[in-house]
């Protein structure tokens, strides 16, 4: 039996969030459900066949997650830690532990982050200090997300939440096939949860769409904010997304072991194969790529099919200066055309 389906037998349907479970079931009304017996059958039906309760009325772990308002009651580490650094290792500085509903966590941990952690007013302020623009909030709401809804629970350890002066680090236990490698994180893929019940409820709920877009939508995210591309790892049993707030400094991630505040530089090795291979035929070429180059890769690396308006509009630049990227990426053999130059799109080779 997989985790998210076994039975929680301590808790009944009387435990959960009745507004959570009217809001899922889109059961009539939120109060005193327990009042109209064939309301509550037909709850307690649709939620058997999502998998979030058992044939004998018993939330199971899936349950308690989404429809509880404090999972951690009965799952260990089903929270997120959120820690200030500074600029260095070891303890942090000061933290917050977030508790409630995963779509409370969610939401109560993004606040955090920008409201406390990045606020432009207080003691500490962790961003750039030479005018790097901000974080934008849907790429930071996405890492958190997938985040909750492809930890592994199991192993009763809270996702940490890592905020450094130039960067910022989200950490969870739990990966995608083990068969994957960043490149394929990258790329365009199929979702595989990791708890299919959980992801399947909260893609009915609208949070999440369910087809594997997160990782691209948090990198366009990032590039049209004019910030580098969020940093992604894949460990034995871990996953590790960094944002870096400060296009000055030198992105450092912790490339081993568990603190995730330890320090190693970020490797060549850590970037995607198509910006590895336009360097290196630059390199060979004795042509430097321009940094409007490099975005626009990363930009059709995501989506073959952005125009050239379209991403000269979401980097700030002229369509002439796009226009040269593409020639210059596709004289390099970097990418190819696909098709017309009104119906089809554009290829990374």
């Amino acid at each position: 039996m997989k985790w998210e389906t076994r039975p929680v037998i301590q808790a009944s349907l009387d435990d959960l969030n009745m507004g959570l479970v009217t809001r899922y079931t889109g059961a009539l009304r939120d109060t005193d459900i327990t009042t109209d017996l064939d309301e509550v059958a037909a709850i307690e039906e649709k939620l058997r066949r999502a998998g979030l309760m058992t044939g004998v009325g018993t939330p199971t772990n899936a349950g308690i997650l989404l429809l509880h308002d404090q999972p951690q009651r009965y799952i260990a580490g089903a929270t997120v830690r959120i820690g200030f650094f500074g600029g260095r290792a070891g303890s942090p500085i000061f933290e917050d532990e977030v508790t409630g509903s995963l779509i409370e966590q969610v939401h109560r941990t993004v606040e955090l982050i920008f409201d406390k952690y990045l606020a432009d007013t207080g003691p500490v302020r962790p961003r750039g200090t030479h005018g790097s623009p901000p974080l934008p909030r849907d790429a930071v709401h996405e890492a958190v997300l997938n985040a909750v809804a492809h930890k592994n629970y199991e192993s009763g350890t809270p996702i940490q939440v890592s905020v450094f002066a130039d960067r910022l680090c989200i950490d969870n236990v739990g990966r995608p096939p083990r068969t994957w490698t960043v490149t394929a994180l990258l790329g365009r893929h199929t979702s595989r949860p990791n708890n299919p019940n959980l992801v399947s409820a909260l893609r009915s709920l609208g949070i999440i769409d369910g087809w594997g877009n997160g990782v691209g939508a948090m990198r366009m995210e990032c590039i049209e904010a004019g910030l580098p591309e969020p940093i992604f790892e894949l460990r034995d049993d871990e996953t590790m997304v960094c944002f870096q707030m400060d296009e000055d400094s030198v992105m450092r991630t912790s490339l081993s072991g568990n603190d995730p505040a330890t320090h190693a530089s970020l490797t060549r090795s850590a970037l995607s194969d198509a910006h590895a291979m336009a360097r290196e035929a630059a390199l060979q070429h004795d042509i430097g790529l321009t940094a409007n180059d490099e975005k626009v890769l990363s930009m059709i690396d995501i989506d073959g099919r952005l125009t050239a308006p379209r991403i000269a509009k979401s980097l700030g630049v002229s369509e002439s200066t796009v226009r040269r990227s593409f020639r210059r990426l596709r004289d390099l053999g970097i990418i190819d055309r696909v098709g017309s130059d009104k119906a089809g799109f554009w290829r990374v080779l």
